[in-house]
């Protein structure tokens, strides 16, 4: 359940002081309100829920993929790979608004909404937060707190269908802001093969770990492997396949830095047959196997 996983990102501590909130909850979706520091655990679980932060004043810090980043708010943040973000930091005049959405209900949420920015989203998906303006974080936070209400209100004829239309509207917003920090080129592009482009990034982000092979992806957007490479080679300059080695990979990074899984363990997470495929893939990707990338880590820190 959605509430459960989302107070496992929050300390017990933080929870006891009322620093953590609970503004909604359902099945579906979870709405807390965070403020002051040592709300966030020292390392989040993975989850393949979407989980996102609207921070609206203080500052959140955070190591990622070895680096550090420092988030002064207004802003807004989604946790992609959660397991890549560690060591999350917030200042003593923080306060924000972490939610959790359900995986499927998130996906049905996304697919009725069609970007046409697939070449934003990519980058995006980078470095996944984008710092806000008074009046955008004043919009943002009035949908968040529609949502909570409706949330808050299982006895509403039409609740799902409102939901639905007031997170596509977060969405909306969100990418609102993205689309002027990452201005679409000026090539036009055929409004199917922007969709497709765009379906491709989020079933790879969402499916990565069962399917490694671009024929699956390909016959799910309904079109050929080599039509498809050929269009992202154009776009971003990668085939399918090297798309989705380096998210898989990215994924892997973050799996390993967790020191308590073995790396056996973190093979079978990510789909491979064995210890050794896994190795393989790994050392193609990234350079050097999956023991040095771990113990590198450790020197790191």
């Amino acid at each position: 359940m959605c509430k459960k996983g989302l107070y496992e990102w929050v300390t017990e501590e933080a929870v006891a002081n009322s620093q953590v909130l609970e503004m909604a909850s359902d099945d579906r979706m979870v709405i807390l309100e965070l403020s002051g520091n040592g709300v966030f655990c020292e390392s989040i679980p993975e989850t393949k829920n979407a989980v996102s932060l609207l921070i609206i004043s203080g500052n959140l810090s955070f190591q990622r993929q070895g680096g550090l980043d420092v988030i002064p708010g207004p802003a807004y943040v989604d946790f992609i790979f959660a397991g890549c973000w560690k060591d999350i930091k917030t200042s003593d005049d923080f306060k924000g608004y972490l939610m959790m959405t359900e995986q499927i209900f998130f996906q049905i949420v996304v697919e009725k909404i069609r970007f046409n920015m697939s070449d934003i989203i990519y980058k995006y998906v980078q470095n996944p937060f984008v710092s806000l303006d008074e009046y955008e974080v004043e919009r943002m936070l009035l949908l968040v707190g529609l949502l909570a209400d409706v949330v808050n209100s299982p006895g509403s004829r039409f609740r799902d269908e409102t939901m639905r239309a007031l997170l596509q509207t977060l969405l909306f917003s969100l990418w609102n802001v993205i689309s002027h920090i990452y201005p679409e080129g000026t090539d036009e592009e055929c409004p199917f093969w922007k969709d497709v482009t765009s379906r491709f990034l989020h079933l790879v982000r969402t499916n990565c770990r069962q399917y490694h092979e671009v024929k699956w992806y390909a016959t799910q957007l309904c079109v050929s492997p080599d039509s498809l490479s050929a269009k992202l080679r154009k776009q971003y300059g990668k085939s399918a396949s090297q798309m989705i080695d380096e998210i898989l990979s990215e994924d892997a990074k973050s799996c390993l830095i967790d020191e308590y899984k073995t790396i056996q363990e973190v093979a079978e997470m990510l789909g491979f047959s064995d210890q050794a495929a896994f190795g393989k893939f790994f050392k193609r990707c990234c350079g050097m196997s999956p023991g040095m990338f771990r113990k590198n880590e450790k020197f790191m820190k």
